[in-house]
């Protein structure tokens, strides 16, 4: 997931140098990929109980 994960950043969709750079509301991946963003895992890397912003983290399904 690495090499897909790096992709995501938004610096590089910004830079439009990111693979998925003009993708938005297009399939990117496989139906049988699932992508989840859950800051709320204990003791894991990337898990806070409030983002940047403040708000509380939450499990969330990229579709």
């Amino acid at each position: 997931m690495r090499p897909s994960g790096t992709a995501w950043k938004e610096i590089l969709i910004a830079k439009g140098t990111s693979v998925f750079t003009g993708k938005i509301g297009e399939q990117v991946a496989s139906e049988k990929c699932t992508i989840v963003d859950n800051g709320t895992l204990a003791n894991r890397r990337g898990s806070l109980t409030v983002d940047d912003e403040g708000t509380q983290t939450q499990k969330y399904h990229l579709d």
